[in-house]
């Protein structure tokens, strides 16, 4: 530090800048201790901002602006930042999870899947009391609703994984995800909740179609034995 800027004053602390390490807001030049910019993390001028500090350097000879520094310096300055001391989260730009897409995937599938056991039970019975081989379809329907639980608990896991995966790594970026995911309410239940509403609806709608298909069985058992 040079003997004329030793009369200055850091505009953070209000001391002189001695022979103390000093550096210099990278927008208006403003010198400031080290110490005191590592501990505001920002430049003390009022409407400034600044969050990168460069190496401080004697104003101009002669200058009336105490803050002007040589043509050449600053030139070095705008072409060759400095980075900021940390980056703020929201600065990291994190990826979206794509666990929680195959997650919502296999939601979807599932949710199908039951929904067409569903429907073939219920028809199949129906028929079934007018056309005997419709028994057929309704023990094919009652096995897709066996099916469709597995798909749920596969996505139930896959976002537990993206979850805890994402957030241990800091890689969650919800709005990245509902975006990715169609940024409706049924993602967030997938991502945050694993589809347990869904789940619970699926397994009571799976137990009322299993009574029709126990019922249809005991019905067949009965009308052989009465041959």
């Amino acid at each position: 530090m040079d003997a004329g800027s030793e009369n200055i004053v850091c505009r953070v602390c209000g001391d002189q800048l001695g022979t103390d390490t000093v550096v210099a807001c990278r927008s208006c030049g403003t010198p400031h201790h080290k110490d005191c910019w590592d501990f505001a993390n920002l430049c003390s001028v009022y409407g400034c901002g600044e969050n990168r500090a460069v190496a401080y350097v004697q104003p101009v000879a002669g200058s009336a602006d105490p803050s002007a520094r040589p043509a050449e310096v600053l030139a070095i300055n705008e072409d060759t930042p400095i980075p900021a001391a940390y980056a703020r989260r929201r600065d990291l730009f994190p990826t979206p999870t794509y666990f929680a897409l195959l997650a919502y995937t296999n939601s979807l599938t599932g949710l199908k899947l039951f929904g067409t056991g569903l429907v073939i039970t219920l028809v199949s019975w129906l028929l079934s009391r007018v056309v005997q081989p419709f028994y057929f379809f309704s023990v094919a329907g009652y096995v897709l609703l066996l099916l469709s639980p597995i798909y749920w608990i596969a996505a139930s896991v896959l976002g537990l994984i993206a979850v805890a995966t994402g957030l241990v790594e800091g890689r969650v970026d919800r709005k990245g995800i509902y975006g990715l995911l169609i940024g409706s309410f049924l993602p967030l239940l997938v991502c945050l909740y694993n589809d347990l509403g869904t789940l619970i609806l699926g397994g009571a709608a799976m137990l009322f179609a299993g009574s029709f298909f126990f019922q249809l069985l005991r019905n067949a058992i009965h009308d052989k034995m009465r041959l």
